[in-house]
């Protein structure tokens, strides 16, 4: 079925061009036999993978929670510092308030299109974006009070840059308070968290935690979930009961200080909660992709509208609820500076894979292996037709001929004038090492000159149920072996970069760009994070100081087949290769 959609997409998304004078023709029907075009394999082409270092991860629209331990990348940590705002500001808490429960609740993502509904109204979930998922995957899950100031604008620039904090901003830690919040004798919600694909149910009580029939009256079993009457169903996610004591003296008793007359009061009072990672045993947990702007945090508590006096000393106490946002989201109201905290213990064959890719002077004709990791972790740059420093202009800004008299290999394309109908970019997976590893699900092309996508991203408006496969004939989607399930491949549209390329006159179009390779978690975001230290990819080429940001996101990785492959090699077929179908003009 997948397949079949696939294909549906790519013919609808390939009839859309960004240049009229030439058609496009979906992948999946190269070489079918029905079209008389001729193909050309790219003779030049070097890629090269860098390690990023520590990368910018702060108010990420996703956030990683949890340990995922991957046998050839290794472990990897994910902690989260978020600060909180009122839900409304100005609000009054009343006379005499007294805590009632603090909850925290963070829905996981999961597939909508595999719930399933039993009669009773039970539901059955498959979860998304989890990684190393198992009940036994257990953690040490705590929740401090933040101490660390998380500014807006850095005041190191005078506040006139948005603040930059990354993945190893190691000391919030040192600020955070000592007190645990997420207390509760229930061990799931700490010493023992696990990531759980059930159903949160919420019973009905008579509001003192005593659970009751459908009339009201208390059960005689409080044991038997079955007896219980079900309030409200949450799909699954984190749910935490936090301290009281700690909410009823830090929010409820200073409310009548006025910490809660506005947010900018409130934030600089109360600033923010920290999401402590620590293992249990070494490697072992599971890890989930978060939007904890989607997060419920409420108060819940009884108080009065009365001021109790000598003639109403205990005026009635009603129920209410404070409530609170965290999170960032670009759109949207919440606007919560949050920091991701990523710590990486890589294991011996990827760190062996960085001390090579780190250098890259001694590798004149690529890598042969491409190694694409998220967070701080790696990314390939590939250049076509030889390097960008390769190319020579006169002083009209026409390209010359190469080097002794010989044309070089994007001068020669370009006298063709070819009518390109297709090109596209393979990527090729290392099997060996992916075996039995979890695979990225898809991989993004960018232009790295100019840090941001290429022209056949834009050009391709399809969309899919699941936003995860929107442009789906811009491609990068992992092809996989129907028998195995694992992956055999990447392909990547760039039909209509390449038409430019070669035949568009404009030289602000037709500019041969470095482009860049990544793991993405959503095709659909293509903000970028800097770098804490820049880099280049070999002596002589541009500074890269910016990422896409949706690979800061992904904690998976994976090896792919690069371009210095010998010819007498075995593996020389899965080289990296960019393939251009063309019709040549009359």
């Amino acid at each position: 079925m997948k397949k079949n959609l696939f294909i549906v997409f790519a013919i609808v998304g390939l009839i859309v061009s960004c240049d009229k004078d030439y058609n496009t023709i979906g992948s999946d029907l190269i070489g079918d036999g029905n079209y008389d075009f001729d193909k050309y394999t790219v003779e030049n082409i070097k890629a090269y993978s860098k390690a990023t270092g520590s990368v910018q991860s702060n108010n990420l629209p996703v956030n990683l929670l949890g340990i995922y331990n991957n046998p050839f990348f290794g472990v990897t940590k994910a902690s989260f510092v978020s600060q909180l705002e009122l839900s409304n500001e100005g609000v009054s808490v009343g006379y005499l308030p007294e805590i009632d429960s603090v909850y925290l609740y963070v829905p996981y993502f999961y597939d909508a299109s595999k719930t399933v509904t039993d009669d009773d109204g039970n539901r059955e979930f498959v979860l998304d974006s989890v990684y190393g998922f198992n009940e036994n995957a257990k953690f040490n899950l705590e929740v401090y009070e933040n101490g660390f100031v998380l500014n807006d604008f850095n005041p190191n620039e005078n506040y006139e840059e948005n603040q930059k904090y990354y993945n190893d901003q190691a000391e919030v830690e040192t600020f955070r308070e000592n007190e645990l919040l997420n207390n509760s004798i229930k061990t799931e919600q700490n010493t023992q968290f696990f990531i759980d694909d059930k159903e949160i149910k919420i019973y009905e009580t008579d509001g003192n935690g005593v659970y009751v029939d459908e009339n009201g009256d208390p059960l005689s079993d409080q044991i038997d979930e079955s007896l219980r009457v079900v309030k409200t169903r949450k799909t699954p996610g984190i749910w935490l009961d936090l301290k009281n004591d700690f909410f009823q003296s830090k929010i409820l008793d200073q409310a009548e200080n006025g910490i809660l007359f506005n947010n900018n009061v409130f934030k600089n009072h109360f600033k923010g909660l920290y999401f402590k990672v620590t293992e249990n045993s070494p490697g072992v947990g599971s890890m989930a992709s978060l939007d904890f702007s989607k997060a419920e945090l409420k108060i819940i508590f009884k108080s009065t509208f009365t001021e109790p006096t000598p003639e109403n000393p205990n005026p009635e106490k009603l129920r209410r609820e404070l409530n609170f946002r965290m999170g960032y989201k670009e759109s949207g109201p919440n606007k919560c500076n949050s920091i991701n905290l990523l710590a990486y213990d890589n294991g011996p064959n990827y760190t062996s894979a960085i001390l090579n890719m780190n250098n890259n002077e001694l590798n004149a004709n690529g890598d042969s292996r491409l190694f694409l990791k998220g967070g701080e972790g790696s990314v390939v740059y590939i250049d076509l037709f030889g390097n960008e420093d390769d190319v020579k202009l006169n002083e009209d800004g026409e390209l010359v001929s190469g080097s002794n008299g010989v044309p070089d290999e994007l001068d020669r394309l370009r006298s063709y004038k070819w009518l390109i109908n297709e090109a596209r970019l393979t990527f090729y997976i290392e099997q060996t090492i992916m075996a039995n590893l979890i695979e990225p699900e898809r991989i993004y092309v960018f232009d790295a000159t100019n840090d941001s996508p290429i022209v056949d991203y834009y050009a391709d408006p399809s969309t899919s149920s699941n936003a995860k496969f929107n442009k789906v004939a811009y491609g990068g989607i992992i092809e996989r072996d129907n028998s195995t399930e694992k992956g055999i491949r990447y392909r990547v549209r760039l039909t209509e970069y390449i038409n430019r390329v070669l035949n568009n006159d404009d030289p602000n179009l037709n500019q041969n760009i470095r482009l860049g390779v990544c793991v993405t978690e959503s095709i659909n975001l293509t903000t970028n994070a800097s770098l804490k230290t820049p880099f280049t990819i070999y002596s002589g080429s541009e500074t890269i100081s910016l990422i896409p940001v949706a690979n800061v996101m992904s904690p998976v990785g994976t090896v792919l087949y690069g371009t210095n492959i010998p010819e007498d090699h075995p593996d020389f077929g899965n080289k990296l290769k960019l393939e251009i179908y063309y019709t040549k003009p009359n």
